[in-house]
């Protein structure tokens, strides 16, 4: 496992508010929520960039959608 590191956020109230809230209903905390959205939006992005980067390569070439969807597939398993 990564080690963690404490770090503060700066958030309107009422997003705070809602984050508590949803953390006691999932029964978990404040800081796995945020990860989990970071992993999600930021961490996913940069993969797909990585995906498309890679499609740049075969520019103008034909692919069927199964192609792709297992690219996809192959390029979740990739170390970051």
């Amino acid at each position: 496992m990564a080690t963690s590191v404490r770090t503060t956020i700066v958030l309107p109230g009422e997003k705070l508010k809602e984050l508590k809230r949803l953390a006691f209903e999932q029964g978990s905390t404040i800081g796995r929520l945020v990860n989990e959205a970071l992993d999600r939006v930021f961490f996913k992005r940069r993969k797909q960039r990585r995906f498309h980067d890679l499609r740049g390569l075969w520019k103008g070439r034909r692919f069927s959608e199964s192609a792709i969807e297992a690219a996809k597939l192959r390029m979740k398993t990739f170390p970051s």
